[in-house]
């Protein structure tokens, strides 16, 4: 069982088909970053987050926004960084049975 990023091979695809690059040159490669154990099937599973790249000129693909984050975060390696998440939702008022919710919970009220 791979234990680190490194233990894996790099794979590929044909990033045409994701819209991320044009049919006559698009490989794009999948770069192992972080093996975590699978939460779902366990021991020995494994996911592994990947990083994409163009094939044919070594340049983060289109959507790959974890290149510039990764550099960024070295650069500033020697601080502690703070991240927070922010989660929007809006809870319905259910509607009559067969029709969707048009009102917001606690709308108007």
């Amino acid at each position: 069982r791979p234990t680190k990023p490194e233990d894996l091979r790099i794979w590929n695809y044909d990033g045409s088909s994701t819209e991320q690059a044009e049919g006559h040159n698009s490989e794009v490669l999948l770069y192992p970053r972080a093996i975590f154990t699978d939460p779902f099937l366990g021991a020995p599973h494994i996911l592994v987050l990947a990083e994409a790249y163009n094939a044919w000129d070594g340049q983060p693909a289109i959507g790959n926004t974890r290149a510039e984050c990764a550099q960024i975060m070295e650069k500033y390696k020697a601080l502690d960084p703070w991240f927070g998440i922010e989660q929007e939702y809006t809870l319905m008022r259910p509607g009559k049975v067969g029709e969707a919710a048009r009102m917001p919970l606690g709308f108007n009220t």
